[in-house]
């Protein structure tokens, strides 16, 4: 048994070097947001953008992401955020429910990903800035002014997804946010919430949590409204796993145990045992240590969506398409190459085989950015989208992205003529 001091040597240095491997991105972010201050530089909308990433995209990815999704699902304990939803006649089903979330995943993640840009200046770099955080914002602005919605609600929800993420990470993950993530967080956020024309935006983060919470205890009170729009996400989670009832069962207890008790009641659903919320503690701070002790942080973001050269298609207008680089349970804009890759085999035989596959029904040629939204919506506001896009952007918006322009024809003309090359004998 002389072998066993060695191992347990071996052991304890490999999670020390992971460690100290873990921590390497968040101590550079959080230099460059000291140095920042101490040349009493005002940290702007795209330095915050980019020290956030390091929590968004590389240290937390997935749980920042759940807790977006969370943040998501408590708007619907507001009565008049559920009401709307609900009138609206989108979210019937689940098709046009899924359809909805990913559109949604989409924007946002485009929005939170891509530069923040709006300097002028930068219009003379060659390539041009990423300009899909524009087209994406600008869309969901378009979206937005279809229906008739508070200001008080719109502030409500920014508020939810600058507070949620980083509530979730705290409870669920291997560390918190630091204190100059969370404040690059909301400044971000709140430069969006501009951009989204909110107006009386709080100055400071713990204002906004202030504001957040007094909103939640004055308006979020019982409704069936909430109640549908629960029920409607609950089940939507539940087509995710196999369809064995108490496998479906248990995680709608998971998802109401993630819930504050005042959501929880406005949404009337039922109180759950104790042992649910232990179990996912323990189940997550069990994932949390070995992320931080035994595996090396990720070298590449993870991310809704990729942000060096995505993946795109040619669709059949002749214009540019990206595709869906997650394929969800309904497949929306996911090619049908992929659905044969290692991955999709992995899952397949982890969660069975989707009724639901990658094909024209779920547009697999892949989205168009001024395209999302509700299909009623869908070839409307274009012009409007890219007007406003280009006034964020600081400049005209080019080919690939801009729609029908001689440069996307003569890409389309040259796509077409190398595949003629390779089909000539």
């Amino acid at each position: 048994m002389t072998w066993i001091p060695s191992l347990v040597i071996s052991i304890a240095s490999y999670a020390f070097v992971v460690s100290l491997f873990r921590y390497r991105r968040l101590h550079a972010a959080q230099r460059r947001f000291k140095e920042l201050r101490k040349r009493n530089v005002e940290i702007d909308p795209s330095a915050a953008q980019d020290i956030s990433q390091t929590a968004l995209l590389y240290d937390m990815p997935f749980i920042s992401r759940l807790g977006a999704q969370v943040a998501l699902f408590k708007t619907y304990g507001i009565p008049s955020i559920a009401a709307l939803l609900i009138k609206t006649g989108e979210l019937g089903n689940e098709l046009s429910l899924s359809r909805r979330l990913t559109d949604t995943a989409l924007l946002i993640s485009s929005f939170v990903m891509c530069p923040l840009a709006g300097d002028p200046t930068q219009m003379k770099l060659s390539p041009k800035p990423d300009p899909r955080g524009c087209l994406a914002l600008a869309r969901m602005n378009w979206l937005h002014r279809q229906y008739h919605i508070s200001n008080d609600d719109m502030l409500y929800t920014l508020s939810r997804f600058v507070l949620q993420p980083m509530e979730t990470v705290e409870m669920l993950d291997w560390r918190p946010y630091s204190e100059e993530e969370r404040e690059c967080l909301f400044i971000m956020w709140q430069e969006i919430g501009r951009r989204m024309t909110i107006r009386n935006i709080p100055e400071t983060l713990h204002e906004l949590e202030a504001w957040s919470r007094g909103y939640e205890e004055e308006k979020m009170v019982p409704s069936k409204g909430s109640h549908q729009m629960a029920m409607l996400a609950i089940e939507h989670a539940q087509q995710r796993v196999p369809n064995i009832s108490w496998l479906r069962t248990f995680i709608a207890s998971v998802l109401i145990s993630l819930l504050d008790e005042r959501v929880r009641i406005a949404m009337m659903l039922p109180a759950q045992p104790k042992w649910v919320r232990t179990f996912v503690w323990l189940i997550f701070s069990i994932r949390a240590f070995v992320i931080k002790y035994l595996i090396f942080p990720r070298s590449k973001p993870a991310g809704y969506i990729v942000l060096d050269n995505p993946p795109s298609s040619w669709g059949p207008d002749g214009q540019k398409r990206l595709h869906n680089v997650v394929r969800r349970h309904i497949p929306w804009y996911y090619p049908v190459a992929n659905d044969a890759s290692p991955v999709s085999s992995i899952r397949k035989r982890i969660f069975g085989e989707s009724p639901f596959k990658p094909g024209p029904e779920f547009k697999c040629e892949g989205y168009r950015i001024e395209e999302l939204g509700p299909p009623r919506f869908e070839k409307f506001g274009h012009d409007e989208v890219f007007a406003e896009a280009e006034a964020m952007y600081g400049g005209s918006i080019d080919a690939p992205w801009a729609p029908h322009t001689i440069h996307c024809r003569i890409s389309y003309a040259r796509h077409l003529y190398s595949k003629v090359l390779r089909s000539t004998p």
